[in-house]
């Protein structure tokens, strides 16, 4: 039996799992993260044998948290699949591996893959160095409809094998698993002209304790492109250690990365919206907005209104979503 919800939302998440009680469950990160602030009891999801998701990256650390939150509730560690509908299916998976955490895992039977440098084109063949990913399967799509441009930039085709450039950044393990750790396009050129991958940023801040989550999007301020980072933060604080706690992050950001990847600001939130048709995290949105944020003028917190280009438009698809009326149960 096949359990369809119209509204798959991560609030009912573990009502859901209680009332239906699947064997198998496939949910989007925002679903799984839920579960974080759930007060279930111990071994009180043992029906559920298998805990799927895919479609958004997911750090080492929230990998772990969830990990323990399943398994604490009785069922398995959380099996990630990464696919395209182009690819026609799933195109790997990390179910085979036991001490799994983040990773995409493995390669389907029959499917190949391979990650190009994406300045100079070449084949990366070493181990743990990023790239774009791009795949090779026998059940990829033909084409797309009556739409021979984007066919074209779709699909490269050499030595006779045709392979899709996916739009990802991924590496590969040194035993032959896979990390596909976000889109080429989440990515913003400095006024250097560096490449400042906003996921890498993200994966930085989530390391640290007092982090759940972190988003970071990138907004237009005076023509340039500046990276904001959204934050989560395991537990309540009054605002006071918060302010502290931003510095922290700031101070932690300078010491382990390249000062090109400080952001240009901070803002703590108690949630992250997340699309009621799709239950994913709806990134669009955060771009929008302008107050509660928190920069840096010579290492002194000030708060600040950020006048982005994109905070002066209509959020469309926010407007259309209102539109349908959906309401959850």
């Amino acid at each position: 039996t096949t359990q369809l919800q119209p509204i798959y939302n991560p609030q009912t998440f573990a009502k859901d799992l209680k009332k239906f009680k699947p064997n198998i469950v496939v949910g989007s990160k925002a679903h799984y993260i839920s579960l974080l602030k759930e007060k279930l009891k111990p071994g009180s999801l043992s029906f559920l044998d298998m805990a799927f998701t895919g479609g958004e990256p997911i750090t080492k650390e929230l990998a772990r948290d969830i990990n323990e939150a399943l398994m604490y509730l009785g069922t398995n560690r959380l099996i990630i699949g990464y696919g395209m509908s182009e690819f026609g299916t799933m195109t790997m998976f990390n179910m085979d591996m036991p001490n799994r955490t983040n990773e995409s895992g493995f390669l389907i039977p029959g499917v190949e893959a391979r990650i190009i440098d994406p300045i100079t084109g070449a084949v990366i063949k070493e181990a743990d160095k990023k790239g774009a990913l791009q795949i090779c399967s026998p059940c990829a799509m033909k084409e797309y409809f009556n739409d021979e441009k984007r066919t074209n930039e779709f699909f490269v085709v050499e030595d006779g094998k045709k392979w899709g450039r996916t739009g990802d950044i991924a590496s590969r393990n040194k035993d032959g698993s896979y990390n596909v750790v976000g889109r080429a396009e989440d990515s913003i050129i400095t006024e250097n002209g560096e490449i400042v991958y906003l996921f890498e940023i993200e994966n930085t801040i989530e390391t640290i304790e007092y982090v759940r989550e972190c988003e970071v999007v990138a907004v237009t301020i005076n023509g340039q492109k500046k990276a904001v980072a959204h934050i989560i933060l395991k537990k309540e604080y009054p605002e006071n250690i918060r302010e502290e706690i931003i510095k922290y992050i700031n101070e932690y950001i300078k010491k382990n990365m390249d000062i090109k990847n400080l952001p240009f600001a901070y803002k703590i939130r108690e949630k992250f919206e997340t699309s009621p048709i799709s239950g994913k995290r709806d990134y669009e949105s955060l771009k929008y907005e302008t107050e509660g944020f928190t920069t840096f003028e010579d290492d002194i917190p000030v708060k600040i209104t950020i006048e982005s280009e994109e905070s002066k438009h209509t959020n469309d698809f926010i407007q259309e979503v209102k539109k349908l009326n959906l309401t959850i149960k």
